[in-house]
């Protein structure tokens, strides 16, 4: 047995890898330095199959050029605590090539593993490590609607807490019309308006409710909700908890 292998079969024990979110180029590339990938999967099947997780040893999370349907990833962590993540990221990088300054995009790891992990698995994270960073492929060159995505992310995240906020007053900011901005998200970014910005509220109200400094009403009226029924309502279908026990739970 060759000493990649032993690192992902380890006394009787195979390792088990998902890919999340990866393109075929990437699958490929995996495969080429005998990382054994037994399943892959999109975001939204993920999501679906987080009861799952935890079977698997090794979860990479591949690149995607809109990261904000990406509240999976803080959920890996709960569900698969023993397990050791990593995260694809594109990052700009100066070359020079013929003596000519140019920036071209690579893909580097981000690992995120705990204590409770076993040795070999981080021995396999280790050896991802030798395989990044990698070359940008073409899939992932930005095409010009990446930009109305950003700024429309931007716009929401920083007027969210504004409960008239609407998708007509973003794409007004945007110099839209509400049916274009409404085709470059749906088209784009996979989302409706609607759910970006609830998305947006809610994952606020995470970070508020797990400080502990806020009562469930306090929080909802604060990330932009006009009713706190209805708060607690959206929070329990987007976390699969109860605000209030969510806003117990210290270790979330």
């Amino acid at each position: 047995m060759s000493t990649t292998n032993s690192i992902w079969q380890n006394q009787g024990r195979k390792l088990r890898v998902a890919l999340i979110d990866g393109s075929q180029q990437l699958i490929d590339i995996l495969k080429n330095k005998q990382v054994p990938i037994q399943v892959t999967m999109s975001l939204d099947e993920a999501e679906q199959r987080l009861n799952e997780m935890s079977s698997f040893n090794i979860i990479l999370v591949g690149v995607t050029l809109y990261p904000i349907r990406r509240r999976v990833i803080g959920e890996l962590r709960r569900v698969a605590p023993h397990a050791g993540l990593v995260f694809l990221r594109r990052v700009p990088e100066l070359t020079t090539e013929q003596n000519v300054l140019e920036v071209r995009d690579q893909v580097i790891a981000d690992f995120m593993l705990s204590s409770s992990s076993p040795s070999d698995v981080w021995q396999a994270a280790e050896s991802l490590t030798t395989i990044f960073p990698i070359p940008a492929w073409a899939e992932l060159e930005r095409p010009p609607e990446a930009l109305l995505v950003e700024k429309a992310v931007k716009v929401v995240s920083q007027h969210y807490t504004d409960p008239s906020l609407n998708l007509q007053r973003v794409a007004e900011k945007l110099g839209l019309s509400s049916g274009q901005l409404s085709r470059v998200l749906n088209q784009h970014a996979g989302m409706r308006f609607r759910q970006l910005l609830q998305q947006t509220r809610l994952e606020a109200a995470k970070q508020m409710l797990a400080s502990g400094q806020a009562s469930v009403k306090e929080v909802a009226y604060s990330v932009g909700f006009s009713d706190s029924d209805y708060f607690s309502r959206a929070f329990k279908r987007y976390t699969g908890d109860c605000a209030t026990t969510f806003k117990g739970n210290t270790s979330v």
